[in-house]
């Protein structure tokens, strides 16, 4: 092997991608326990790897030397093979600065609680000091010394929280946030260094309360641009160009909107525009059942088909690189929504009810009457929970308008 990515589980990572963007055709990622990663090591097998969770501090007494930042942490995450010298680099420390200076995040005089005490919050703890920080909190699952636990955070003044922990991570992307930001007070921004999914629960938590949140991919192609420019010794990539791309295929297109809408329509045309495949959730549903939705709701009832319907979009929601249709009730259970905005932009597509021509095998509005009753309950929870809206009328109109808020979404 010449260059990769080692860790106890690599296989959520991005890292391979990032690393062929960058023109490394030689990236492999390697899941190791610790005798494996010892072995490795001592071969000294290869020009240059990046180390992950959680072995950033368990390789150092292996390494030859440290540059100065590695040295100041005790966390590495890149290691060059130099004519058989094993030196080790930490990147995630201009990868954490890069994050915070282009999302314009002031840490000066600010109170900030650093999540999990791994190598990487290390890291963010050295740079927030340098960075002039008023108050540094440290939070861990166990009680150590200089921490506090998840349950100590009650009731705080915190204006950053930096999530350097696990918790989030796929494939445990559904698990609740860690913490509770119901519980904090004066909180400006939410920094989570997960970067699979593109936006944690935590994450999709504060920007629902209106406070800033800032994802990890940004500091994962920064560190992975420098360790690049380390493994190749020069040739810099573009952070911005490279985190456009990596976003273009990871983000999903999620539409949302009553029946008659157009989802599956407009969701198969984007499809097609993006090279995304097309799910959608009813088609899944029938699958799943062996049944017609209408069958469904006529010999179960709706409660049946909505816990049904939760369990296709929990799982569906883990995935990247597609289009989803949804259901038009799937925004009467918020947790589908918040699940589909870990991967996905949401856009609502509305349709005027003089337009429709209603049918009598759909279950809950088979004429206009029912359509605009049904319309009133849900029409505030299609507008909270989208990012975009877009009107159906004219067709090539309304998919450039979806398309529209996928590049906005891309670009953010």
């Amino acid at each position: 092997m010449k260059y990769g990515l080692v860790g106890q589980d690599v296989t959520s990572s991005f890292s391979k991608e990032l690393h062929k963007l960058f023109r490394n055709n030689n990236y492999k990622l390697l899941s190791l326990n610790e005798e494996e990663l010892v072995e490795l090591l001592k071969s000294r097998k290869f020009v240059g790897i990046n180390v992950t969770k959680p072995y950033k501090e368990f390789v150092i007494p292996y390494l030859d030397r440290l540059d100065s930042v590695a040295s100041a942490t005790q966390s590495v995450n890149t290691i060059i093979n130099k004519r058989g010298l094993l030196i080790g680099y930490n990147t995630d420390y201009a990868g954490l600065k890069y994050l915070l200076k282009c999302n314009k995040i002031t840490i000066e005089n600010k109170t900030v609680a650093v999540l999990g005490t791994g190598g990487v919050a290390k890291t963010a703890i050295y740079l927030l000091k340098e960075l002039k920080a008023k108050k540094i909190i440290l939070v861990s699952r166990t009680k150590k010394e200089n921490t506090i636990t998840y349950e100590e955070v009650n009731d705080k003044v915190i204006n950053v929280i930096i999530n350097c922990s696990p918790y989030g991570m796929t494939p445990n992307n559904n698990d609740a946030p860690i913490i509770n930001l119901d519980t904090i007070y004066d909180l400006e921004c939410v920094v989570d260094l997960i970067y699979n999914p593109l936006n944690t629960l935590l994450l999709v938590k504060a920007k629902e309360k209106g406070i800033k949140a800032v994802p990890g991919l940004r500091m994962l192609i920064k560190q992975g641009a420098d360790a690049a420019e380390l493994f190749m010794d020069g040739g810099h990539p573009c952070v911005e160009d490279s985190h456009y791309l990596m976003m273009k295929r990871k983000l999903n297109v999620v539409l949302i909107g009553m029946p008659y809408a157009g989802k599956t329509m407009f969701g198969q045309l984007v499809s097609k525009k993006l090279k995304k495949e097309f799910i959608d959730v009813d088609v899944e549903i029938e699958k799943r059942t062996k049944m017609k939705i209408g069958k469904i709701f006529k010999e179960y009832g709706e409660e049946y088909f909505r816990k049904i319907e939760h369990e296709v979009i929990k799982e569906l929601s883990a995935r990247q690189n597609v289009v989803i249709a949804t259901g038009g009730g799937a925004i009467l259970d918020k947790s589908n929504i918040d699940y589909l905005k870990e991967n996905g932009v949401v856009i609502w597509i509305k349709r005027d009810a003089d337009l429709i021509e209603f049918k009598r095998n759909r279950p809950l509005c088979s004429c206009k009457t029912k359509y605009k009753e049904l319309l009133a309950k849900r029409e505030m929870y299609y507008a909270q929970y989208s990012n975009y809206v877009v009107t159906s009328g004219n067709i090539n109109r309304t998919l450039e308008d979806i398309l529209e808020g996928y590049y906005e979404a891309i670009d953010c």
